[in-house]
C-alpha cells in the first residue's frame, strides 16, 4: 500500500511541476496540496524533510502567483519549519518581505540565510533590499 501511495506521490509532484511551469498555479496548487497531504500520511513511505520544504514552498508560489498572499505567507514559514537550512524559502520570504515593504525584516532574513549558506542571489537581494529614492 505504501508503495501505491509513494507513486502517487511522485505523479502528482512531476504534474504539478509541470503545471507551476507552465503558469497554471490552480492546477499546481491542488496538485501540490495532494503532495502535502501524503507526507502527512503516517503508513506512506517517510518523505525527506527537504522534499517537504519544497513542496511547501511551491505551495507558497502558487499562492503567491494566485494573489492570496496570506496563504503564501503561511507555506513560506512552514518550508522554513520544515528544513531550517532551505535557503530557497528564506530568499523567498525576504523577497516577500521585500514586496510588502518591510526592509528591515527583509535584510534580516538575507542575514539569516546568509548564516546558513553563503549564496549568491542572497548577497544581490540584500544589497537590493532598499530602495533607491
Amino acid at each position: 500500500m505504501a508503495q501505491n501511495k509513494n507513486s502517487s506521490y511522485i505523479d502528482f509532484k512531476e504534474k504539478a511541476r509541470s503545471f507551476l511551469l507552465h503558469n497554471d498555479y490552480e492546477a499546481s496548487l491542488a496538485l501540490y496540496k495532494q503532495c502535502e497531504a501524503i507526507t502527512l500520511l503516517e503508513n506512506s513511505d517517510p518523505i525527506p524533510l527537504r522534499e517537504k520544504a519544497i513542496i511547501l514552498l511551491n505551495i507558497s508560489i502558487c499562492y503567491m502567483n494566485l494573489k492570496n498572499f496570506e496563504e503564501a505567507e503561511k507555506y513560506i514559514e512552514k518550508s522554513i519549519e520544515c528544513d531550517r537550512s532551505y535557503v530557497k524559502a528564506y530568499y523567498r520570504k525576504a523577497v516577500y518581505l521585500k514586496n510588502k515593504e518591510k526592509f528591515i525584516e527583509a535584510l534580516e532574513i538575507c542575514q539569516e540565510a546568509l548564516k546558513i549558506e553563503k549564496v549568491q542571489e542572497i548577497l544581490l537581494l540584500g544589497v537590493r533590499i532598499f530602495p533607491n529614492d
